[in-house]
């Protein structure tokens, strides 16, 4: 019975070693010049670049499987102890394995139409691990609208690929913006993200560190479709906006931790994909490993964090705000400016232009007066400001050059002409006042208005759409749960 018993936990280590070696597999690139062996390719000349299946390994690839790989090794251990003499461990192990290799592969793949592959297998996978406790009424809901609105994604995808065959218009770009606005639960279409916390623990840390990236995956890994239609990238700006001001706005207002963290991948996916249609992509590569990291750890360690949400908050005065909000921009510019000038001479020659300089100061400028912080001196403003400035460049520095000749090109917002311009200045006011709002918070939420909106954001701006997503079977089970 003992030796059953250490047999079986051996074998459960398996997967473990598997993604390790996944990971090596990865990070083998660095060693290697990039290697695309094309096991099969299907379909007319037009398109069977896109229809190749096999093996894409470069710097960019591989290091995106290999984390991949790491954060599906961390949830698996993490579910063996959570999970451990449960009856349904088994049924969610293998689905969990079968998520993380489809999404491997995804990152691996030389076309769109391994890539859409994978995004569907990832889909059905998590549809199952989404409805781990089909006991509960939200998962049920939540799971169902997350598998509708994936076949949505998919057929987006999939006429992407295919719309070269039956016409001659280049609507292959915007498709895809279509289909990663979908995959990235971009508002209003967010409902299932924040129902999927109805799972258990390892799924929402699988989901919000790893396959909810896809959708920027997907602009890294594909960029020259996008290098003659910078205009399908403007859209993208269009749809993506709402999600950056009200996913933060609810996020604030939330007093459950894990929903305050899915409230915050809403605003921080859509965030990455602004910087994506910037042309920065290598500050966007810097946001995908950063908020992979995060919220895995997060996630795991939310039974621990008791507390988190009543730690008081500093709120300076009217002046004090103002000026603290000056000097942290301007810090912010100083030390984003001295990295980027020394590196490209021209700012307005880095990937992003002036666009991604001013947004990276505006996102220094909230670190650096946070009313989290309890930051009021103005020195210690200032110091954070250029600091953060210095360390942010550095590391986006650092990601377009480790990464050069993988990431893409595009021309940067402000010289897409007048539109650009337009959207540019919709952009910053927007980060503008959403900052302002979160530093100055003290003043608006007294006002009638402010506390309409407060209960307004802690309800997701009542914008679920949760419910109208139900086949009847569904709504039979949720009716038998329920009574």
């Amino acid at each position: 019975m003992t030796k059953t018993i250490k047999n079986q936990e051996l074998f459960s280590l398996l997967p473990l070693w598997i993604f390790a070696g996944m990971a090596v597999l990865g990070l083998s690139a660095w060693l290697l010049a990039p290697v695309e062996f094309v096991a099969a390719s299907f379909g007319p000349t037009s398109i069977r670049q896109e229809l190749s299946f096999g093996i894409h390994l470069d710097r960019l690839s591989g290091t995106v499987s290999a984390f991949i790989a790491s954060i599906g090794a961390v949830v698996y251990a993490f579910s063996r102890r959570q999970l451990a003499g449960e009856d349904r461990s088994s049924g969610f192990m293998t689905r969990l394995i079968m998520v993380v290799v489809a999404a491997y592969l995804q990152a691996l793949s030389p076309g769109l139409g391994q890539f859409a592959l994978g995004w569907i297998l990832v889909s059905v996978g998590l549809d199952g691990l989404l409805r781990t406790e089909n006991q509960r009424p939200l998962a049920i809901r939540s799971a169902s609208m997350k598998f509708w609105f994936s076949r949505a994604g998919d057929v987006a995808m999939l006429v992407a690929i295919f719309s070269p065959l039956v016409s001659n218009l280049s609507i292959t770009p915007y498709l895809m913006v279509i289909a990663v606005a979908i995959k990235t639960a971009c508002f209003p279409l967010h409902g299932w993200l924040i129902g999927s916390l109805e799972a258990p623990t390892p799924v929402s840390a699988l989901l919000h560190a790893g396959i909810i990236n896809s959708g920027g995956l997907l602009l890294l890994r594909f960029p020259h479709h996008f290098q003659e239609h910078a205009d399908a990238l403007s859209l993208l700006i269009l749809i993506v906006l709402p999600s950056i001001v009200l996913g933060p706005l609810a996020m604030w207002t939330q007093t459950d931790y894990k929903r305050s963290l899915a409230w915050s991948t809403v605003g921080q996916m859509s965030f990455m994909l602004l910087q994506c249609a910037l042309g920065g992509f290598g500050s966007a590569l810097l946001h995908l490993f950063g908020h992979g990291i995060y919220k895995a750890n997060a996630f795991l360690r939310s039974g621990t964090l008791e507390g988190m949400m009543e730690k008081p908050l500093y709120v300076p005065s009217r002046g004090n705000l103002l000026a603290g909000m000056l000097t942290g921009f301007g810090c912010g510019l100083i030390g984003l400016g001295c990295v980027y000038a020394w590196a490209f001479r021209d700012i307005g020659a880095m990937p992003g232009g002036w666009s991604l300089f001013v947004i990276q100061a505006l996102a220094v400028m909230q670190l650096a007066v946070s009313p989290a912080s309890g930051r009021q001196k103005k020195f210690l403003i200032g110091t954070i400001g250029i600091l953060g400035g210095l360390l942010y460049a550095g590391a986006t520095l650092a990601m377009e050059t480790l990464f050069a000749g993988n990431l893409g090109v595009i021309t940067p917002l402000e010289l897409r002409g007048t539109s650009g311009i337009i959207l540019l200045i919709g952009v910053l006011m927007s980060l503008g006042t959403l900052i302002l709002a979160w530093s100055g918070h003290r003043w608006w939420t007294l006002t009638a208005w402010g506390k309409s909106l407060l209960v307004a954001a802690s309800h997701g701006f009542y914008l679920n759409p949760c419910l109208p997503f139900r086949s009847p079977q569904v709504n039979a089970r949720i009716a038998a749960n329920e009574s």
